[in-house]
């Protein structure tokens, strides 16, 4: 396969607009490590799961899992509604918009590397165009 990275996201924490946190410019992993955490479910996502496992690493600690959601619509609804909080990609902003605020880490953890893959022996003339919208599309970020 080939591989061009496209563009990186943001991890940041997702709360609910009137959440005490929601008010922080900057939040650290410790902090989110002693709120209730809303994530989706383990055996849909498990690379979500192992995200998370790694990030607390550091911690020495286990992420609080509070709930588990099978859509990201659930999951904002779930984080809106106050039972948690979530760690979510800055793009989520796109999908939630005012019903949560993200609030980036501090120190910032590994962005989300977003990509473009295809097989080596090459891409059909639809997919050669697909991938030339989405290189112009990132590039304008």
């Amino acid at each position: 396969l080939r591989f061009e990275e496209l563009a990186r996201d943001p991890i940041c924490l997702a709360v609910a607009p009137k959440h005490p946190l929601a008010g922080r410019r900057t939040v650290t992993l410790a902090v989110a490590a002693r709120e209730p955490l809303i994530t989706y479910i383990r055996k849909d996502y498990p690379d979500a799961h192992e995200n998370l496992a790694a990030m607390f690493t550091a911690l020495k600690s286990k992420p609080r899992i509070a709930e588990e959601h099978d859509s990201v619509s659930s999951l904002i609804a779930a984080v809106e509604a106050g039972n948690g909080v979530a760690i979510a990609p800055q793009s989520l902003t796109c999908t939630a918009g005012p019903r949560l605020k993200l609030i980036p880490f501090r120190p910032a953890p590994e962005p989300l590397v977003i990509g473009a893959a295809w097989s080596k022996v090459g891409l059909t003339a639809a997919a050669e165009r697909f991938l030339k919208c989405a290189q112009a599309t990132a590039a304008k970020k």
